[in-house]
């Protein structure tokens, strides 16, 4: 009986030790992840979009000079014409200019037009806007152009005025308190030579003050007892 079940227990023993020293199975592997995908994506979109934003802007601006040079060429203008033809007697072959007849339209485009230089033009002092007239320095008012966006001026032209009420009230003061500084100036002046008049006498009574007590110091009074 105990000769059987000591093998059995050998057994036992033996399966549990295999099985300690088998390999785990490998995790499954994770899935890929779709986040550097939509980044990729949306990187290539930015940067078609403003490929997309400069290329209209470049079309708008060779729209405006289009424009700009239809409007600047004379309407009615005979087109150019090459002398390749001119010393062999033949009459020269006319190329087209690409400016249209009187009446008619070269090119039609929307756009913007941007300045080479911006500049910001503001007051030295604070106030409150009186009037947004163009004219040269030194003429009237009424005598400018309205203010408008686009305006072309001149340097040195007048472009705003401001409110000067609160300043002139300033100016009033300061004028009053400068003309009372002046008459109490004029009152001291005025008064001047008297007070050194007073002066010179108080001056005077001291020092005979002063002689007096020192003539009374030197004789000094007559002491008892002694003859005089």
């Amino acid at each position: 009986m105990s000769t059987t079940t000591e093998p059995t227990r050998d057994a036992g023993l033996l399966k549990d030790k295999v099985r300690s020293l088998r390999i785990p199975p490998a995790p499954p592997p994770a899935k890929p992840s779709k986040l550097p995908w939509f980044l990729c994506l949306l990187l290539a979109g930015g940067a078609g979009y403003m490929a997309w934003q400069v290329q209209l802007l470049k079309q708008a601006q060779e729209d405006a000079g289009l424009v700009a040079a239809a409007a600047v060429a004379t309407p009615g203008q005979p087109a150019a014409t090459t002398g390749t033809g001119a010393s062999s007697g033949e009459s020269p072959t006319p190329t087209s200019s690409g400016v249209a007849d009187s009446g008619g339209v070269v090119h039609e485009s929307k756009g913007y037009l941007l300045p080479r230089h911006q500049i910001l033009i503001s007051p030295k002092v604070g106030g409150m806007v009186k009037s947004l007239r163009v004219r040269p320095p030194g003429s009237e008012e009424s005598a400018g152009q309205q203010l408008i966006e686009g305006m072309q001026v001149n340097k040195g032209d007048i472009l705003a005025e401001l409110e000067t009420t609160d300043y002139d009230a300033d100016v009033l003061h300061a004028k009053a308190n400068f003309a009372r500084a002046q008459l109490r100036l004029e009152m001291e002046r005025k008064n001047l030579p008297r007070e050194i008049d007073r002066a010179n006498a108080e001056l005077a009574e001291a020092v005979a003050m002063r002689d007096s007590t020192s003539r009374n110091l030197i004789a000094g009074p007559s002491s008892p007892g002694r003859a005089p």
